[in-house]
């Protein structure tokens, strides 16, 4: 009975001792894993130093042109409203317009219908004409008259020779006093003929200087006429295209009324919005160099790089968008491009500016940092550098111009610094990707 008793207990005490022995090795390992994690921590330490990846470009100098990229519109040169200059209604003679029509110079857009300045023209036509026919019966009868006055001086000549003939005669005895008396008439026959015709030749040449004033005064009608009767006719003042076509045939139009708008072909301009400091920049400290010296290129949407149109700086406008500082800049494209003819105007497009080349070089934007930067020698250790002489190339790049010593040649730039570099600090380099690398 008792031997029955004792050998659950035996195997209960057997059953905590191997509890015991088993939670002291277990206890006994965690000691030894921790005492060889500490001895060996430092080694991990010196081993899992934190360095940060950085992306960098090898410098080399080159000559780099400035540049503005901006996007912009095609606009006429100047856009002229056609006003109707006369009162009146526009008839079935004027053509019928739509916008974009092209018109050469000279070419009748309007015709205007004002029966009183047809009737004015109709008058002083026949007024001129009239008096003309009187001019010219005047100086018909004038000739006839100066023929006659010549054959009547020449009897008259006839008649005082015969008559001092005569008068020997007489006085001789071979001649009656009646055929004396006879001659003598005919003499004063002969002078009063021509003395007549003198008389309706002065008066002719008097009635003559009165038509001819009448004539000019009725010319200088005429031709007014004929300039009021113009006017009704409006004309395409240079090569150009359709903009508008407001009227419509029958439509009863006053002075000063627009009846079209019509804009130049060929050149046209092109408008863009730059950044104040980016146009300044661009343009550096010499204007009229940098000006002149600027090719202006505008590539249509959807267009491609064949497609671009040239031209050079016009002018320089006022400051717009005084909150975001932009400057308006217009361009001329070049006279010889006749695909801007087969764009309408209002067309937009990306348009770049590139000004003189310079040498030296390129730093991206995002590599300066108040005139610093940050390079990369050859143990990969970084180390800033203050930078003097920097040049705004365009809105992504800076131009450090080789004769500054900044940079030498192959040395590595960081790209995008950031706010953990130190002095000294050692970095895992990762070059530029080919897209990085590209202008």
């Amino acid at each position: 009975m008792p031997s029955a008793q004792g050998a659950p207990m035996r195997q209960r005490r057997i059953l905590w001792q191997s509890l015991v022995v088993l939670f002291l090795l277990i206890l006994g390992g965690g000691v030894m894993v921790t005492l060889s994690g500490l001895r060996s921590s430092p080694k991990g330490d010196e081993e899992q130093v934190w360095r940060p990846v950085v992306q960098v470009r090898s410098l080399e100098p080159d000559h780099h042109p400035r540049r503005i990229l901006s996007h912009g519109s095609l606009q006429p040169r100047q856009i002229l409203p056609l006003r109707s200059t006369m009162a009146g209604i526009i008839d079935a003679q004027t053509p019928r317009w739509s916008s974009g029509d092209r018109v050469a110079a000279g070419q009748e857009l309007i015709h205007i219908d004002a029966p009183e300045i047809d009737a004015a023209l109709a008058l002083a036509t026949a007024e001129l004409q009239r008096l003309q026919a009187e001019t010219a019966r005047l100086q018909t009868q004038r000739s006839s008259d100066q023929e006659l006055l010549s054959i009547e001086q020449h009897l008259l000549d006839i008649s005082q020779q015969r008559l001092a003939d005569d008068l020997q005669a007489a006085e001789q005895g071979s001649l009656s006093g009646r055929q004396l008396q006879q001659q003598q008439e005919h003499a004063l026959q002969a002078e009063r003929s021509v003395r007549q015709r003198q008389q309706a030749l002065a008066m002719a040449e008097a009635q003559l200087a009165m038509l001819r004033a009448q004539n000019d005064a009725a010319q200088a009608r005429l031709e007014e006429a004929q300039r009021q009767h113009q006017r009704l006719r409006l004309r395409a003042p240079f090569a150009g295209v359709i903009r508008q076509a407001p009227f419509a045939i029958g439509q009863m139009v006053n002075p000063g009324d627009v009846v079209l708008e019509i804009s130049d072909a060929a050149p046209r301009e092109v408008h863009l919005s730059v950044d104040q400091h980016s146009w300044w920049a661009f343009l550096g400290a010499e204007v009229e160099a940098a000006w002149e010296a600027t090719e202006v290129r505008f590539l249509p949407a959807g267009g491609d790089a064949i497609s671009a149109l040239t031209g050079r700086l016009l002018r320089q406008e006022a400051v717009v968008e005084r909150g975001q500082r932009l400057i308006q800049v217009v361009a001329r494209l070049d006279e010889d491009a006749p695909s801007t003819l087969r764009l309408p105007d209002g067309s937009f497009g990306r348009i770049e500016l590139l000004g003189s080349s310079h040498y030296g070089f390129r730093l991206p934007y995002a590599a300066v940092s108040n005139g610093q930067v940050w390079v990369v020698d050859d143990t990969d250790t970084v180390a800033p550098r203050s930078l003097q002489g920097l040049q705004r190339l365009d809105a992504d790049y800076w131009l450090l111009p080789a004769e500054d010593g900044g940079f030498s040649s192959g040395e590595r730039l960081v790209l995008r610094p950031t706010p953990d570099l130190v002095p000294g600090l050692q970095v895992i380099v990762q070059e530029a990707d080919a897209k990085d690398q590209q202008p």
